[in-house]
């Protein structure tokens, strides 16, 4: 289900585009004029629709006509081919073939037995950077492509050699191109998916994440499409050639559409891992219905909508497709991130940049399907239907600008929150500044987003010449009306804005205000989050704040007071308190957080049962707590043993006899009343 929301969510910039150039294509669908298409007169729609649904049936008619008399005409069509050989036989014909497909097998052996070594070496699979891999998957392409191209030329070379009867050569040229054509198609698919037992095969070198068996599996049959494709053109091609009618090219190149069909068919629900797509097979019954959809409409001479669906899919396929190449391609290396490796941002605008070039590639190609004046459409002189899919155009390059500049600008703020998240252990300026920096980047991205959408719709509106200005007043005028209507939500929005200038807080800082306090958990352009270290989660307004104490800034100093008897050696105190102090700064754990080492400030008051003195230590903000846990064990025990004693309260109760006396007498009392001493 992964991959079916990704294609629903990369596929948005296509349904934008086609929808555009939907608007042109329905004037041409009706083969009118744009005037007459554009006039809305439901009877004369009526009548073009009446009209392209008769011109589909009698379509259909001929088809249906010519279908009984298919072998006849393929046999009269032989019939013609073996007279247009003269003096040569079949068996010649099918050896000279036969020559020019050796020259070329020969051809493309000697490439490969000469650049053994250097596939050999490239294909090692030991990538250890980014641009290492990239370097070599360029290096594969290249050697690839150059075996095609060694191939192909000596092909054209032992073709050109042999001396073919007249007309003869027009009929072996489009099966040679299209055997030319599927060696390409196959080099492609070696350098993408690797071959097998070959070198390119080594799993780092793919520009798709697939196992071997499974690029096996999708090279099979994307080669097997290539070749029912290709030779079903040259075989379409020859027909001509041969003088054939043109509903019998149609049923032969209809019948070989049939094979590319099931083919797609079989690769929808069949594909690897296709049962762990979801309990509800969505996405394979809509490709199935698709690929029906695009047959049907083939067959039926529909080509407007023909070109929409066919193009529409391959343009969403397309743009998945090179998303996960891109992705795949510019992966940081195994080894964790190297010098080599391509920056985020940069491969996210590799990615919005190929999906726009293949967006505006797909409108272009509707539009020359379609038959409208691309001329006429840049420069606007064209007529009303030219002027439309101008303001489609101007309208979808914003949408590809917005797309770009967002996806650009939240890279980028991923980056430097990455980065700040992975120095989150830092200390000095630099954790102060990755700490401002996850506190304002995520308000900026959300800000920046409102106003890149914002500014979207009004220049995609004003592209279709719709006068923004009065929206624009519109706006404003409700603008001041809401802030009146709601002036605590502006008041808290302002406070937040100087909050954050001021640099009051930050997220993971301890901050208290007024009977809120806690740890900064995340905030918007409203409120404050405030997790309690008990556990509770307080979302407080900005507006509610006021005056706040931030605990986690720059440092703290903890004061300790304790009472210490009245027969104490206070300066033995003072050195053991010292000795403490430097033990302390030495400690492995404690140390880093010390600021000042613990010390002793002298006598702070005479209390009624003992003298007070008060300790002072400056560390880091929240070190305190633990430090001064460590710091009054390590008092207690080297106090003790010292011969230092804290001080004890003790009450004596007596009335004028001596207090021995007293207690004495009580005991007895307690004695013979049978009364158990507390």
């Amino acid at each position: 289900m992964a991959v079916n929301q990704a294609l629903l969510r990369l596929s948005a910039p296509a349904g934008i585009a086609l929808a555009l150039s939907g608007m042109s294509g329905l004037a041409l669908a009706q083969n009118v004029s744009p005037a007459t298409a554009g006039s809305g007169d439901p009877a004369s729609m009526e009548a073009l629709w009446s009209a392209r649904l008769a011109a589909v049936e009698r379509h259909v008619e001929s088809l249906v006509v010519a279908l009984p008399g298919l072998p006849s005409e393929l046999e009269r069509l032989f019939d013609v081919f073996l007279r247009s050989l003269h003096d040569w036989s079949l068996t010649r014909f099918c050896g000279a073939i036969v020559v020019v497909i050796l020259s070329a097998a020969v051809a493309a052996f000697g490439f490969r037995r000469a650049t053994r070594s250097v596939r050999t070496t490239t294909g090692d699979g030991n990538v250890p950077d980014q641009s290492t891999r990239l370097r070599r998957i360029a290096v594969l392409a290249m050697l690839n492509f150059g075996e095609v191209a060694v191939a192909a030329l000596a092909a054209i070379a032992a073709f050109l050699v042999l001396h073919w009867p007249a007309g003869i050569g027009l009929l072996v040229l489009p099966f040679l191109a299209a055997a030319g054509a599927v060696y390409l198609v196959a080099a492609a698919l070696r350098t993408g998916f690797g071959p097998g037992k070959h070198p390119n095969d080594a799993a780092p070198l793919r520009m798709v994440p697939l196992t071997t068996s499974e690029s096996t599996w999708w090279r099979r049959r994307l080669i097997a499409i290539a070749v029912i494709f290709f030779f079903g053109w040259a075989f379409a091609a020859v027909l001509g050639t041969l003088g054939a009618r043109l509903e019998i090219r149609q049923l032969v190149v209809y019948a070989i559409g049939i094979g590319i069909v099931a083919i797609v068919l079989d690769t929808t629900w069949r594909r690897p891992h296709a049962a762990a797509a979801g309990s509800f097979p969505f996405a394979r019954l809509a490709m199935t219905l698709l690929t029906l959809a695009v047959w049907l409409t083939w067959v039926a001479g529909a080509k407007t909508v023909l070109n929409l669906l066919l193009i529409g899919t391959l343009l969403c396929l397309a743009i998945l497709v090179q998303r996960i190449v891109v992705r795949h391609l510019f992966r940081p290396a195994d080894n964790g991130e190297a010098a080599g490796d391509a920056s985020p941002v940069l491969v996210v605008a590799i990615d919005r940049l190929i999906r726009a070039v293949l967006v505006v590639g797909a409108v272009v190609i509707l539009l020359d399907a379609w038959r409208i004046d691309f001329v006429g459409v840049v420069s606007g002189s064209g007529g009303p239907l030219d002027r439309i899919v101008q303001s489609g155009a101007h309208a979808l390059v914003i949408v590809l600008l917005i797309d770009l500049s967002w996806s650009v600008l939240n890279a980028m703020i991923e980056k430097a929150l990455a980065g700040g998240d992975a120095r989150s252990e830092a200390s000095g300026d630099a954790a102060r500044r990755d700490a401002r920096m996850r506190t304002l980047l995520p308000i900026l991205r959300n800000v920046v987003g409102i106003v890149l959408v914002v500014l979207g719709v009004l220049m995609a509106l004003a592209a279709f010449g719709v006068e923004i200005a009065p929206l624009i007043a519109g706006a404003g005028v409700i603008g001041v009306a809401v802030g009146f209507g709601a002036q605590t939500l502006v008041r808290d929005v302002f406070s937040g804005i100087f909050y954050l200038l001021d640099d009051s807080f930050r997220v993971g800082e301890y901050i208290q205000s007024g009977s809120y306090k806690g740890v900064v958990e995340s905030f918007s352009l409203r409120s404050v989050k405030l997790r309690h270290h008990r556990g509770p989660l307080f979302t407080v307004p900005f507006g509610e704040l006021g005056a706040i104490q931030n605990m986690s800034r720059d440092w703290v100093i903890d004061k300790m007071v304790i009472s210490l008897a009245y027969g104490s050696d206070f300066d033995k105190a003072k050195k053991i308190v010292k000795q403490i102090g430097r033990e302390l700064a030495e400690d492995a754990d404690l140390g880093p957080d010390i600021i000042e080492p613990l010390k002793m400030q002298g006598v702070e008051q005479f209390g009624d049962f003992g003298v007070a003195i008060r300790l002072k230590v400056m560390t880091k903000p929240g070190k305190q707590f633990v430090l001064r846990r460590r710091a009054n064990a390590l008092i207690k025990k080297r106090f003790e043993e010292a011969g230092i004693h804290f001080a004890i309260p003790v009450v004596q109760v007596s009335g004028d006899a001596p207090a021995g006396a007293a207690a004495a007498h009580q005991a007895a009392a307690m004695l013979k009343s049978g009364e158990k001493p507390a």
